[in-house]
């Protein structure tokens, strides 16, 4: 057989043993059989990326009382601190120790495995190849209004280890995706997840930090089962979010990334920019307040008193309520606002402005707050 994953060959070296006391202490006298362990079925499973895990299935022939295995490779880039052994099938009445990392064999891994009796045991080996390499990938489709949007997750699957990969089961979790062999220098695009229609929640958001002076439009995605998904974790990776357009055509309108998404979480997605609402933000020069000083009149820490403000134009026929988010480092709070805020993290505050429509009093909104940042030092 050919490729990466098959070039991983397994020696079972069954050590059948009399104990043999001398002066010095105990020795094993042993006798030592090498056999070639039967091939069993190849499956790969995609972990936490950019992680991907070759399974190998394995069955050997083991005696009783205590046997070495060793699983070892020649060309296959194989890491060797991520092999692990495992018997899949509970009952078999043997027991594995940690693994073996002989001296002077940098391709090889032993385990110790004490068996109750003479038997055949299907044993499984899991390791990573170096550059097999996986990357998820998220797309919604928006309807109008952006209220939900089809979802789709595919998996992109690179194969640089330098050997062609045989034809084998690709796993998410539980889940196979797809089964096909994998030539070296080869990426494939598997999809894995699918949910016709999924809530976005839109909410219209204005955060400088990100987006400059410009209004955006974002999805909360909840990974619950009332929101469509709620069946997996949602690893980390890139979402593209499409429009169609009048002429019935889907146009790219936003990209952005994913983070990891337990069940139960919420996340924020980028969907597309609002460039008929507009924003401008001003910031006053600070002023220094509270100051401490030391017997010597220099400064020791003092609190710094900053005005901003943010102006929000609306030219839509119907009032729009955005959602700005400010950033704050250090021992900071809020002094003097003209709206309610709330502090989401230590460097994190939001406010809820409602813009009215545009024939009422021009379609604009102003927030001003005073942030004041406390004990600085010079």
């Amino acid at each position: 057989m050919n490729g990466a994953a098959r070039d991983v060959r397994w020696v079972a070296r069954v050590v059948a043993a009399a104990v043999v006391a001398l002066a010095a202490g105990t020795v094993y006298a042993s006798v030592s059989l090498t056999s070639q362990a039967q091939r069993g079925p190849i499956r790969l499973l995609l972990t936490a990326p950019p992680r991907a895990l070759v399974i190998e299935q394995r069955t050997v022939q083991l005696a009783p009382g205590p046997n070495r295995l060793t699983v070892q490779w020649d060309r296959a880039r194989v890491d060797r601190a991520s092999v692990f052994l495992r018997a899949p099938e509970a009952g078999d009445g043997i027991d594995l120790s940690g693994a073996i990392f002989p001296r002077g064999m940098d391709n090889a891994v032993c385990w110790d495995v004490v068996a109750t009796r003479a038997q055949p045991v299907t044993l499984e080996a899991l390791y990573r190849l170096d550059g097999l390499t996986w990357a998820p990938e998220y797309r919604i489709e928006m309807t109008a209004g952006a209220e939900q949007g089809a979802f789709r997750a595919t998996a992109l699957l690179a194969n640089n280890t330098g050997d062609d990969l045989p034809s084998a089961p690709y796993f998410v979790g539980d889940q196979c995706i797809g089964e096909q062999p994998l030539a070296n220098g080869e990426t494939v695009r598997l999809g894995f997840f699918e949910r016709p229609a999924l809530a976005l929640a839109p909410q219209t958001v204005f955060d400088a930090s990100r987006y400059g002076n410009a209004v955006v439009l974002r999805a909360r995605l909840t990974n619950t089962a009332e929101s469509g998904l709620g069946c997996a974790a949602l690893h980390r990776g890139r979402v593209r979010t499409y429009l169609r357009t009048e002429e019935g055509a889907l146009a790219l309108s936003g990209e952005d990334e994913l983070p990891d998404l337990p069940i139960g979480c919420t996340a924020d997605v980028f969907l597309c920019y609002q460039d008929d609402l507009r924003a401008t933000r001003s910031e006053l020069p600070s002023t220094d307040v509270n100051v401490r000083r030391d017997s010597r009149g220099r400064t020791v820490v003092y609190d710094s008193d900053q005005n901003r403000r943010i102006e929000l134009e609306n030219p839509r026929p119907h009032p729009v309520a955005i959602r700005v988010i400010e950033h704050a480092d250090g021992q900071w709070q809020i002094g003097r606002s003209t709206h309610a805020y709330t502090r989401t993290d230590a460097t994190t505050l939001e406010f809820t402005v409602d813009v009215p429509a545009a024939g009422e009093t021009n379609g604009k909104a102003v927030l001003e707050y005073r942030l004041r940042r406390q004990n600085l030092a010079p």
